[in-house]
C-alpha cells in the first residue's frame, strides 16, 4: 500500500536525483501487475500492461492519491495525475489515450485507443501537498510559486528587492 505511516511523515532527506525517481517509479510499478519502468525520450517512464482506463482504476485501487492536490495542468498537462502520500512524495502523470475521429453509421464519432498506458513526468516533490498536513500543502504552494515567478517580478512589488 503506498500510504505512509505517521513515522514516515517525519522530515526526511529529499533526494530528487534521477536514481531516486527511478527507485520511486519501481515502487509504483511493483504495485501494478505487469507494470515496468523504462526510458522514453531520455526520461524514466512507467509502462503499464493495461489500457488507460484499466491503469487509472488499478492506481486508484492501489491507494495512490488522484484528487485536486495531484492536479497541475501547468507542468503536467495531457494526463491524469497521481501522488504518493507524505513528504518527500512521488508525482506521476498517466498520459491520456489517443482519440481518433471515425464515422459510425453515417455519424461522426470517436474511438479511444486501447493501447497500454504510460506514466511520464515522474518526479519527487520535497514538499508534497498530500499526506504531509497543512504545512506540506503550504510549502508545496511556496515551491510552486517560487518555480513559476518570473525573475523580474520581485523588482516590481512594493517593498520588494528594489525598495
Amino acid at each position: 500500500m503506498p500510504q505512509k505511516t505517521p513515522q514516515d511523515n517525519k522530515k526526511q532527506p529529499c533526494d530528487t536525483s534521477p536514481a531516486a525517481v527511478t527507485r520511486a517509479a519501481r515502487g509504483v510499478a511493483s504495485t501494478i501487475p505487469g507494470a515496468r519502468v523504462g526510458i522514453q525520450g531520455g526520461q524514466t517512464v512507467i509502462n503499464f500492461r493495461g489500457s488507460y482506463n484499466q491503469t487509472i482504476g488499478q492506481l486508484q485501487r492501489a491507494g495512490y492519491y488522484s484528487g485536486i492536490l495531484a492536479f497541475n495542468p501547468i507542468d503536467h498537462s495531457g494526463g491524469y495525475e497521481f501522488r504518493t502520500y507524505g513528504s518527500p512524495g512521488f508525482h506521476l502523470k498517466v498520459i491520456y489515450p489517443d482519440v481518433e475521429e471515425t464515422q459510425v453509421g453515417g455519424r461522426m464519432g470517436v474511438r479511444v485507443s486501447n493501447q497500454p498506458a504510460v506514466a511520464t513526468d515522474l518526479h519527487i516533490d520535497c514538499n508534497n501537498p498530500v499526506g504531509s498536513g497543512i504545512s506540506g500543502t503550504i510549502n508545496h504552494g511556496i515551491d510552486f510559486a517560487r518555480e513559476h515567478t518570473p525573475w523580474w517580478l520581485p523588482y516590481l512589488i512594493p517593498g520588494g528587492v528594489l525598495h
